[in-house]
């Protein structure tokens, strides 16, 4: 099974990663409309919710930053736990994942130059590795559970 992870985890990084590259090659126009659709989803699920109107404007804005966000909290999280199966640990390798991970939110606000209508943001670059240090964090978190509980057993066998 650990061989399984072992490609799978990274194949499953490198999807995301893909992922994020291909919505910022989006021209304004397209990603605003891709924007538009996910936010009047939200805006009628919370209005259902809180049974009053809300502004779709500063919703789409907020909307827009979790998204980033939480593209590299997942690529974040992929990338730290195929580290994690490979190495055994994390916290060793946190600078090589921070540096991998701040390196592809640059990367991906530079692609950003090349699409009609878009540009680069430092704020999104922010964003993007507040969200992936939300990952890693969930990461350690886990590995760390997972370690209570092989310990655990370790003592329940011995």
């Amino acid at each position: 099974m650990k061989k399984f992870w072992r490609i799978a985890l990274p194949l499953l990084t490198l999807a995301v990663l893909l992922f994020v590259f291909s919505n910022s090659m989006q021209n304004a126009s397209a990603s605003s409309k891709k924007s538009s659709q996910v936010t009047k989803v939200v805006v009628q699920t919370i209005e259902k919710v809180v049974k009053r109107p809300i502004s779709q404007q500063k919703t789409e804005s907020i909307i827009r930053k979790l998204a980033h966000a939480s593209e590299f909290g997942l690529l974040a999280f992929l990338l730290s736990l195929s580290v994690f199966v490979r190495r055994g640990e994390i916290l060793h390798s946190r600078y090589e994942i921070f540096f991998s991970v701040l390196f592809c939110a640059l990367t991906d606000e530079f692609l950003q130059t090349f699409s009609k209508g878009r540009y680069p943001a430092v704020v999104d670059v922010m964003i993007d590795f507040s969200g992936a240090l939300a990952g890693f964090g969930a990461v350690v978190v886990l590995t760390a559970l997972f370690r209570i509980r092989k310990t655990a057993r370790e003592r329940k066998k011995a």
